[in-house]
């Protein structure tokens, strides 16, 4: 008796803080009347025509994940167009597209939880709650709950593979190999400039399945078919990533390269070298934050 309640409350602990700290969002999300606008309204109509594409011409939906937004990682329309159905049950097809994104900031703070509590150990409890509070009430992270954008799917599969690089070498082989190929897929899959927040964390992962494993092929027979389904649909995932890039890598590198130093980015600042720009946003940051230097 005291073994299940111990593997009830302690899931709970874990989750506790997080939905505390989306609640308000939860909340924002079911009030907001607003219209969206430039990329958000962009990736809410090709969710639900990829959605009714699955519903009425299903034989087209495996190309429709192929060439939906050929110039970015499509994720958030994939995953958006299951939350679809739900416009039904909440009144509205914005505010279900929405909950997508509120349940990744939920699985985001989940994850920061668990890798505090890896880090400071079982006696340090008060750091995970530290790094939970901390990172859920960041103005842009409370600001991005209320943008149907891809930066909060971004963020959850990037603090998911700095949690799989931590605890890695705790799993068996098709565990660990399952969540690396799915938090990997992931990851490319919101957004190309993944790399840059998580190439180390995911090299120290990958390095992982490496050091010889001495348990795992005594489990029982349904756990290890589990396992390998997992995996394969994981696999599933990675190469259905890699075919969409591969369909689409040159729409995605001139998007990618305007974006960065090309015509877009004009909007956004100015061209000027590098150490130029350096000069200004270390000026910038010492008079925003004067105390840290």
């Amino acid at each position: 008796m005291c073994k299940t309640l111990a593997s009830v409350i302690k899931p709970l602990s874990v989750a506790l803080p997080a939905v505390l700290l989306v609640l308000p969002s939860l909340y924002w999300v079911c009030r907001d009347q607003s219209v969206w606008s430039w990329d958000q309204s962009v990736y809410g109509e090709l969710s639900v025509q990829l959605h009714y594409q699955l519903l009425h011409e299903p034989w087209q939906w495996p190309r429709g994940l192929l060439t939906v937004l050929p110039t970015k990682g499509p994720g958030i329309i994939w995953l958006g167009q299951w939350f679809v159905p739900l416009g039904r049950a909440v009144g509205s097809v914005d505010a279900a597209l929405h909950l997508s994104v509120w349940l990744t900031q939920l699985i985001t703070l989940v994850l920061v939880f668990r890798i505090g509590r890896e880090l400071g150990g079982n006696g340090a409890r008060l750091v995970p709650l530290a790094g939970c509070v901390f990172v859920g009430s960041a103005p842009l992270f409370v600001a991005m709950s209320h943008q149907y954008l891809v930066e909060a799917a971004q963020t959850t599969a990037v603090a998911w593979i700095y949690w799989i690089a931590l605890r890695g070498l705790h799993w068996s082989l098709p565990q660990l190999l399952t969540k690396i190929c799915a938090a990997g897929a992931a990851a490319m899959l919101m957004k190309q400039t993944s790399p840059l927040y998580c190439l180390l964390p995911g090299l120290m992962a990958v390095a992982e399945l490496f050091p010889p494993r001495h348990y795992g092929t005594s489990l029982p027979r349904r756990v290890l078919a589990w396992q390998h389904a997992g995996l394969a649909a994981a696999l599933g995932l990675l190469a259905l990533t890699a075919a969409w890039y591969g369909k689409n890598l040159a729409l995605v590198y001139r998007h990618s390269y305007l974006s960065a130093v090309g015509e877009g980015a004009v909007h956004w600042g100015s061209r000027a070298p590098l150490p130029t720009k350096a000069q200004f946003w270390l000026s910038a940051a010492t008079t925003v934050c004067p105390r840290l230097y």
